[in-house]
């Protein structure tokens, strides 16, 4: 919606670049979320809806879709980027985003980068949630599945499900949270340890040098 009101508005052409690390058709970018935005609020008079692109009738703004992983060299020389939407933006690497985030060039133009974190070591993660480096010039809005007025009873059902069966799992995919590969996250919730002290590690032992 946000970038549906935001092309509407520019005064002269420009290029909202949709885009994400792997993108194998036009049918796994956020073009269909797009075309059913315009449709639902009745918007089809105001665009022009091709088989790859969406146009801005009245002021010639592109919405284009494309795969970082595959069609970065073509990204790198577009011109007149006023935005770029990210998705699924955790598994992409340091060499993707340093050949991308030159690519914005103009003035006002904005990232809107949407991800899941997978784990604390990710370079999206580190360089645009850890990193304090970009001062006012990011914002930073955490987003979970409370939020979203339009989660069905049966969605409700499996995250309660998860939450008192795999805490650990819970929080990484319904709260967002880093999951760092530890012991502690793997077993967390799953299993109860107990101290069987010396008597257990002798008879592990036993039974190691039997065997």
């Amino acid at each position: 919606l946000k970038l549906i009101a935001r092309s509407l508005s520019y005064p002269t052409a420009k290029i909202i670049l949709c885009t994400r690390e792997t993108q194998t058709s036009i049918q796994t970018s956020t073009y269909l979320d797009l075309k059913q935005i315009i449709e639902k609020y009745n918007l089809g008079a105001y665009f022009l809806i091709k088989h790859d692109k969406i146009v801005v009738l009245h002021n010639g703004t592109e919405f284009i879709f494309k795969g970082l992983a595959r069609d970065i060299n073509s990204i790198k020389s577009m011109p007149n980027i006023a935005a770029c939407l990210v998705e699924e933006a955790e598994t992409i690497g340091q060499p993707l985003w340093e050949v991308l985030d030159p690519t914005l060039r103009g003035a006002g133009a904005e990232f809107i980068i949407c991800f899941n974190p997978k784990d604390a070591q990710g370079y999206t993660y580190r360089e645009f949630v850890a990193s304090n480096h970009y001062g006012d010039d990011i914002y930073r809005q955490e987003i979970n599945y409370y939020d979203n007025p339009f989660n069905s009873p049966d969605i409700l059902k499996k995250i309660k499900r998860m939450r008192e069966h795999d805490y650990a799992r819970y929080e990484h995919i319904y709260l967002g949270k880093v999951l760092d590969m530890s012991e502690d996250v793997i077993f967390k919730g799953r299993f109860k340890i107990l101290d069987m002290g010396v008597e257990f590690n002798t008879q592990y032992w036993e039974y190691k040098r039997e065997r």
